[in-house]
This record gives C-alpha cells, sequence and structure tokens, in this order.
C-alpha cells in the first residue's frame, strides 16, 4: 500500500506466509497435547504443561494480532477510492481507528513473537527426552477425534521429535513476518509521499487480504476447541471483552502515532457548461387526463433570500373536471437532498403565500372564492388545500385555474421539490382520488457569494440555478 506498486503488492501479499502460524501451531499442539494424558515417563506431564504454557500465551497474543490484522486490511481497503461520499467523509476517522489497530496488533504480535522464542528452547528439550541415548524405542502414538471418528498415528521418536522442532521454528519464524507486516502497516500510515487514491484493484486486493487475515483468525477459534486441555472453550463476548481490556491497557502504555498520509480531498464534478443548465422556468409535468381536466406545474423562480433560505415560485393551471363532483384538490411539496452530510430531516419550509383565500388574488388573475388551508405534515413537506362544501357548489363558488404558489425553504446544500396534485371526487359519486405526482425532479443549485459578503448583499451577489435529473 506504499507510493510504489511493487511494496503495495508486497504488503498485500505477505499474510499468505502468515498462515505458517495457525498451521505450525496446530502441528505443535497435535503432537504434544496428546502427551498430557499418554503416562509417558520421559515427560511428566506436570512439566509438560509448564513449558507449553508459555507457548499458549503465545497463541493467545497471535490471536489477538491477527483480530487487529483483519481490521486494519478492512481499514485499508476502505480508505482507496471507491466512489462513495461516506467513505470520502470518513477517511480522516478510519486513518486514525487503522494507526490504532496497527499500535496495538503491532504489540500482540511482538508478545507473541516473544513468547513463542521464550518457549521454543524449553519445549525442544524436553521432546528430545522421548529420544534420548536410544534412537530405537517405541514408537509414540497419536490419538485426535476429527469429525467424531478417532484417528490413530504411529510416528517413530526421531520423526516425532523433528516434527515439533521443527513447527517450534516455524512459528518463530512467521511470528517475526507478522511483526514485520505491521511494521510495513505503519511505515505506509507514516509516509508523507503515500497516497490513498489508488485504482479499484487495491481495493478488492486489500478487501481479500482481509478475508485472508479473518480465516486465520477462525483457525485459532479451531484451535482453542481442539485442544480443550490446555484452553477455554471459545466465548466470543469473552474473547470481545479480552481484547477491550488488552486494548485499554496496552493504550495507557503506548503511544498511537498520528497518520501522516493525505486524505485526497472529495472528489468535485467539473464546473457545468451553460448548455447544462436548464433554463427557468422548468416544467414538472403537463398531464391532460381527458377533455375535461388538466394539470400543469411549472418552477417559475428561484430567489437567494438568504445564505441558506431559497425562495422558489411555481406557476399552475389546474383544470379538475367536473364542477358538481369535484370538491376540491391539494397541491403538495416535499423537498430532499442526497447529500449525507445534511440529510433531509434538516431541511425545513420556513414560509409559504398564499396562506388565506383573500390573499390568493395577489396571485391568481382568476375570480374564485374557494376556502385554502395549508398545512405542513413535516417540516420538509407543505400542502395547499382548496376546498368547498357542497353548499358552496350551488352558490358558484369557484377554483381558481392558474396561481401562483410560493415557498421559502431553509437547507445547507443541495435539494429536489417532488410535487403532487390531488384531485378529491365527492365520496357518495366516485369513491376514489386522483393524484398525480412529479417522477423526475431538477437539483437545485444554491451558488453562495464570497465568504466576507454581508446579509444585506446576498440578494445581489448570490445566483441560484437548477439541473434537469
Amino acid at each position: 500500500m506504499f507510493s510504489d506498486a511493487d511494496q503495495q503488492l508486497d504488503l498485500a501479499s505477505s499474510p499468505h506466509d502468515l498462515e505458517a502460524i495457525p498451521t505450525a501451531v496446530d502441528e505443535v499442539l497435535k503432537h504434544l497435547h496428546p502427551l498430557l494424558t499418554a503416562n509417558i515417563p520421559e515427560i511428566p506431564e506436570r512439566e509438560l504443561r509448564t513449558k507449553l504454557s508459555l507457548f499458549v500465551n503465545a497463541v493467545h497474543f497471535s490471536h489477538k494480532a491477527f483480530m487487529h490484522a483483519g481490521y486494519v486490511a478492512k481499514c485499508l481497503a476502505d480508505l482507496v477510492d471507491s466512489g462513495f461520499l461516506a467513505s470520502v467523509l470518513d477517511k480522516p476517522r478510519i486513518l486514525k481507528r487503522a494507526s490504532e489497530s496497527v499500535s496495538l496488533g503491532y504489540e500482540n504480535s511482538l508478545d507473541s513473537r516473544n513468547s513463542f522464542q521464550d518457549a521454543k528452547g524449553p519445549l525442544e528439550a524436553l521432546v528430545s527426552q522421548l529420544v534420548g541415548g536410544d534412537s530405537n524405542g517405541p514408537d509414540i502414538v497419536i490419538e485426535l477425534w476429527n469429525a467424531g471418528q478417532l484417528n490413530i498415528t504411529h510416528i517413530s521418536r526421531p520423526k516425532f521429535v523433528s516434527h515439533v522442532v521443527h513447527n517450534l521454528d516455524e512459528c518463530n519464524r512467521a511470528s517475526g513476518t507478522l511483526v514485520s507486516w505491521f511494521e510495513q502497516c505503519r511505515s505506509f500510515l507514516q509516509d508523507e509521499t503515500g497516497s490513498l487514491s489508488l485504482p479499484p484493484d487495491r481495493e478488492r486486493l486489500m478487501q481479500h487480504v482481509k478475508d485472508t487475515m479473518l480465516s486465520y483468525t477462525d483457525n485459532f477459534k479451531r484451535i482453542f476447541r481442539d485442544y480443550p486441555l490446555l484452553f477455554k472453550p471459545y466465548d466470543q463476548d469473552k474473547f470481545r471483552e479480552e481484547v477491550a481490556l488488552d486494548k485499554k491497557d496496552r493504550l495507557t502504555r503506548i503511544e498511537v502515532p498520528i497518520p501522516k498520509v493525505p486524505v485526497p480531498p472529495p472528489f468535485k464534478e467539473p464546473p457545468l457548461r451553460q448548455e447544462d443548465v436548464s433554463k427557468i422556468p422548468y416544467e414538472y409535468f403537463t398531464i391532460k387526463p381527458d377533455g375535461k381536466q388538466s394539470y400543469k406545474a411549472t418552477l417559475a423562480s428561484i430567489d437567494i433570500i438568504s445564505p441558506n433560505v431559497s425562495r422558489l415560485t411555481f406557476s399552475f393551471e389546474v383544470i379538475p373536471g367536473s364542477a358538481f363532483i369535484t370538491s376540491g384538490f391539494s397541491i403538495g411539496f416535499r423537498f430532499e437532498t442526497r447529500d449525507l452530510r445534511h440529510p433531509t430531516s434538516l431541511i425545513q419550509v420556513v414560509a409559504t403565500a398564499p396562506n388565506a383565500i383573500h390573499e390568493l388574488k395577489d396571485f391568481t388573475t382568476d375570480e374564485c372564492n374557494a376556502g385554502i388551508q395549508v398545512t405542513f405534515p413535516e417540516p420538509q413537506m407543505v400542502e395547499w388545500h382548496f376546498g368547498r362544501h357542497l353548499w358552496q357548489v350551488l352558490t358558484g363558488t369557484r377554483f381558481p385555474k392558474t396561481f401562483n404558489l410560493s415557498l421559502s425553504v431553509q437547507h445547507e446544500s443541495d435539494i429536489t421539490a417532488r410535487v403532487a396534485i390531488t384531485v378529491f371526487r365527492r365520496p357518495f359519486l366516485v369513491s376514489s382520488n386522483i393524484s398525480h405526482k412529479s417522477i423526475h425532479s431538477p437539483t437545485i443549485i444554491e451558488i453562495e457569494g464570497p465568504s466576507n459578503t454581508s446579509p444585506a448583499d446576498v440578494d445581489s451577489r448570490a445566483v441560484a440555478r437548477l439541473i434537469s435529473s
């Protein structure tokens, strides 16, 4: 994962060498664990258990080190360019947690290597007593249960000792490789010339490393299960508690270095060309269900009235159909955003017009006298309800046909507006209402003026535009 491609591949390929640790541990215990109950005079059970204690400690340290290695690999995979905004925003936090896990894994790998080294000499000397001066002693019989089946293996004493000594050497060698792997990760995070702006194949590569490390962690879980005389049964909750206590203890004694790898800035789309910008007005939809009904909604203008408040004006042409069976219609707006930094829940409609029937004369040229009710089902939603009672129908109350609606929206980022027109029919005549909703909505982009712009200058310096989606 260094700036040089070969070094990146070295860091990704070294985990394959680390498989030797759980493999060699399993081979050592496969041979020595049965001796705890074999009553072999040359190796007293108490002495063997005492000298195995350091080896058992090394296994526990290795298990925790691999757990941290898997998390480090996950962080490195998350840090490369993935095209997701959330990943870009989280990179500083991921870097910090990666550095912490590198430090914790490094400390556990050091303890693992030291424990393997301390256990090697005494265990070699102890098993060598099986040969002594006579290499023709009776074979060692190893009994292992595997998948409910007992497997019995006879092995000569010299071969038994040679195999154990070889795998003790492998534990030492591979534990050193694990230490080096964490050192490489630390060097990468401290390399000011390194870059996390890596191609997608590096992400897949580190994802493979993570899966590999976690598979080795699973191998240790199996080891804990297969050798009950040396290990307690594996319990995931207790292991997490143990890791948390280990982390708390180690962080009081070590200093986690601050990563120096530069985080690429969030991707910014190139400036829009004039031909890419839709011209206002923007027509949301024009629907003509039949000869008596038609609906049209158009975004007529956008004005920036403060650095984070946009005023939108919509024009409508609504002919709901039969004047007798239509009890009213409603027009609803819902504002949304795709910006993860400023969720939709932060958007709020702060002003609307018209809000009463006497105001409607300023927003339409029609002669009408229907009632108006404005509701806010959610902070980012507003609905205008135009209605009339049956007696109003008989007295000639009319709905507006062409009119404007204005609303001001407080938002911190780009927004989209979805518009819905619903016509209400009288239930004793028609059982269902008719609703029309906008499917494609433009993204409304606010371009603020300079940071030193005073509120009084906002109207003249700020610009608003929209992009067709």
